[in-house]
């Protein structure tokens, strides 16, 4: 059994131009033109952006929260108060609600 290929061409043949014409003198090698990168900012970045330029005065208040909390002042009675009548009523609204 003899295996050719997938072609059923057989033998060798030559590849030439078509038409004979001659050679072109020497052409310029084509040039590689690189791939632009092109980035797009969604507009929920850009507010976080905006926020973050902003986060001073946040980052102000946290450093007071947690000198208070060092300090032993943040935890009141008067704050823990508030606090448990918040999740209680945040409690019976979803019980009404369900």
């Amino acid at each position: 059994m003899e295996v050719r290929g997938l072609g059923s061409m057989s033998g060798a043949f030559s590849v030439g131009r078509v038409g004979g014409a001659a050679a072109p003198a020497q052409t310029a090698a084509p040039q590689f033109v690189a791939p632009q990168d092109e980035v797009e900012i969604s507009s929920a970045a850009r507010m976080l952006d905006a926020a973050g330029r902003t986060g001073s005065v946040r980052e102000q208040r946290l450093e007071q929260i947690k000198a208070a909390i060092a300090a032993g002042t943040y935890d009141t009675p008067e704050r823990l108060s508030l606090a448990v009548d918040r999740m209680l009523s945040s409690l019976a609204q979803e019980v009404t609600s369900s």
